[in-house]
């Protein structure tokens, strides 16, 4: 199931969902999940979006083209599940649809500076969608180079605004890979240590985003996976922080306390000598006698 962040301009609520369906109640930032290649088509229906992907799998976006009382409207970005790479598609569903390569999300989000809930918005999705105090940042350096924009236009210009936004630093320093990774017993719940404030996520041997959470200021983490992880697999943990940047992936295995299921296909040889049929790969499959006596066993392919 592909993961999808929602973040409001105009409220400045956010939340994530798992689901295909998403339904907006106003303009809205959303982060999906997926890499360029996977996608087969984009097409609009009324005011909703319909993602088709390679796999056949749809994702709808509701009320995605409905534009908001202060002139907002909603972006689309896609994350790149493999590297992280974010791409801004400007226009999907139309004929002008194009893919612009960013750093963060602030990238998307300044256009929302001139609204009144850029204060309520920048809180509230901050360290959700890991793009923290450059948001606002950003947001004001795209407002100095829209108001130079307009006073060329008029013959007069300010180079103070110039100036300071030019001498803006730019982080590019990673977060260290997140260390002291626990899964809980039950397999739910995936803890560990990471950069304060940056968003760990949790991916699957696949690359796939199984949930993801917020480090709070004492650089401890917990996030709850969406499924148990109790059949030995390989997970991999990342920490995004307020740039963009992507730390190393810290890998931990799941406990396995999940029994094979029964063999199947069992079948004896003419002979009596070779017993054959299929279980769960790398497991060892034991033949017994009626009074539980092990007479021979094997690994399954």
């Amino acid at each position: 199931m592909i993961n999808i962040v929602a973040l409001s301009k105009e409220k400045g609520s956010s939340y994530t969902t798992h689901s295909s369906t998403v339904t907006l109640d106003s303009a809205s930032i959303l982060k999906i999940s997926v890499s360029r290649e996977d996608i087969k088509s984009f097409s609009r229906v009324n005011n909703d979006l319909i993602i088709e992907l390679n796999d056949n799998e749809k994702v709808t976006i509701k009320n995605f083209f409905t534009v908001g009382p202060n002139g907002q409207h909603s972006d689309l970005v896609l994350e790149d599940p493999h590297d992280g790479a974010l791409w801004w598609l400007e226009n999907p569903g139309t004929d002008a649809a194009k893919y612009t390569s960013v750093d963060s999300l602030a990238e998307v989000g300044s256009e929302a500076v001139a609204n009144e809930h850029i204060g309520a918005w920048a809180m509230a999705g901050a360290a959700l969608l890991g793009i923290g105090a450059m948001l606002l940042g950003s947001s004001h350096h795209g407002h100095s180079e829209s108001n130079d924009s307009e006073s060329g236009a008029g013959g007069d210009t300010t180079a103070t605004g110039n100036n300071g936004a030019d001498s803006e630093t730019k982080d590019t320093t990673a977060p260290a890979a997140p260390s002291d990774i626990v899964i809980s017993d039950n397999g739910l719940t995936v803890s560990g240590k990471a950069e304060a404030g940056s968003t760990v996520a949790v991916k699957d041997a696949d690359g796939n985003t199984l949930a993801s959470a917020t480090v709070g200021s004492d650089g401890t983490f917990s996030v709850t996976l969406p499924a148990a992880q109790t059949n030995g697999q390989t997970l991999s943990v990342t920490a995004t922080d307020a740039a963009g940047n992507i730390s190393p992936a810290a890998t931990i295995t799941a406990p396995d306390t999940t029994a094979p299921a029964e063999p199947s296909g069992v079948q004896l040889s003419d002979d009596g000598l070779t017993v054959t049929g299929k279980g769960e790969a790398g497991s060892t499959v034991a033949i017994k006698d009626a009074d539980g006596n092990t007479l021979a066993s094997a690994t399954v392919g």
